[in-house]
């Protein structure tokens, strides 16, 4: 439908972040690097930017997340700030509502290690939040974790049900200590060891770990459990790949407590059986996978685990499916950022 790089012939992005869609067809689009919120009409056309860098109200400082709370409530996530900030659409404008601070992992019964706040999530009976472990010295884990923990329609837990926790993303480490004094350094490892996940309208959870090729299927009250098997090849990961993924995790290596065949090393044979998995407005699974080792194609899967067909990946990141649309994202070091928009009608 259109692809939105500038504006008036001028670069506008700095990196795209979230996109998400309101009740009344304005998309937003987060920009952490000018620490500002786009807005667009349905069509492309820009409407203005909120937002900037600054601690005042309506400012950001590092922006981590942006989300609806509602279809019409827009969060936006500020972790340098430690705060909430919302704007709400009333008589037809989107305006600073309330700025809150963030959850604390104390509130929620997580005491096995550090965490914080990453976003919320809106579905129909509450809110589910987002928190993500940190490394500490007190931490032995090799993995960096991810919890979801169910809120109430006021944002305080509800402890009737337990946390659902994942293995987000593996890491290599050093821990050493030097008489009372501990220190850890990790990184991620670039490629093969990660969980993906998304979050339905009705409050399931949606994951898949890239080792292997089935799709877990949870509720947030752990009521049920259901696992199905998509199709992926297994593909392997070259030398010269493994060379170009650690040169781009840390291009100057003199800046890392990590040599790069440390981290070559920590990668596995493999790539990862899928690169990416969201859910659409219709709480339909879609799944990017390795149909060869060439081609990158979304499988697209309903709830009981058929599979209901697929289609090309245009390149980018999607970030999402809503009212037949696909929202793409476009980052790249080589290449302007920006983002596009598809119809599924006539998808790529």
């Amino acid at each position: 439908l259109f692809t939105i790089t500038d504006i008036n012939d001028t670069t506008f992005f700095g990196y795209v972040g979230d996109i998400v869609v309101a009740m009344d067809h304005t998309i937003f689009v987060s920009d952490p690097t000018t620490r500002k919120i786009h807005l667009f009409k349905n069509n492309g056309d820009f409407i203005w930017s909120l937002g900037g860098l600054g601690a005042g109200p309506g400012e950001f400082r590092r922006i981590s997340s942006m989300s609806l709370l509602a279809p019409n409530i827009l969060q936006v996530v500020d972790i340098s700030l430690a705060r909430i900030t919302t704007f709400k659409l009333q008589d037809g404008q989107w305006g600073l509502s309330e700025i809150s601070e963030i959850p604390l992992n104390t509130d929620i019964g997580l005491d096995f290690g550090a965490f914080v706040f990453k976003r919320f999530y809106y579905f129909k009976d509450g809110y589910i939040a987002l928190f993500e472990s940190t490394i500490s010295s007190l931490d032995t884990s090799d993995f960096i974790k991810e919890c979801f923990v169910l809120y109430g329609r006021d944002f305080t837990p509800l402890h009737t049900t337990t946390p659902i926790c994942f293995n987000k993303l593996k890491l290599i480490t050093i821990r050493s200590s030097d008489s009372s004094v501990y220190t850890v350094s990790a990184m991620p490892i670039p490629k093969g060891y990660e969980t993906l996940h998304d979050i339905t309208s009705g409050g399931h959870i949606i994951s898949t770990y890239t080792v292997n090729t089935v799709i877990k299927i949870q509720h947030m009250n752990q009521s049920e459990l259901i696992e199905l098997e998509y199709i992926s090849e297994h593909i392997p990961i070259t030398s010269e790949h493994k060379e170009l993924l650690v040169a781009g995790a840390f291009p100057n290596e003199g800046s890392s407590h990590f040599a790069r065949n440390q981290v070559i090393d920590s990668i596995p044979s493999y790539l990862g059986y899928a690169e990416q998995l969201l859910t659409d407005d219709k709480d339909q699974i879609w799944i990017l996978a390795r149909t060869n080792e060439s081609e990158l194609r979304w499988l697209l899967y309903d709830f009981s685990g058929k599979y209901v067909g697929e289609t090309n990946h245009p390149g980018g990141t999607f970030k999402l499916i809503k009212e037949n649309k696909i929202y793409v994202s476009h980052n790249s070091n080589d290449a302007i950022s920006g983002f596009s928009v598809y119809s599924l009608s006539n998808s790529p």
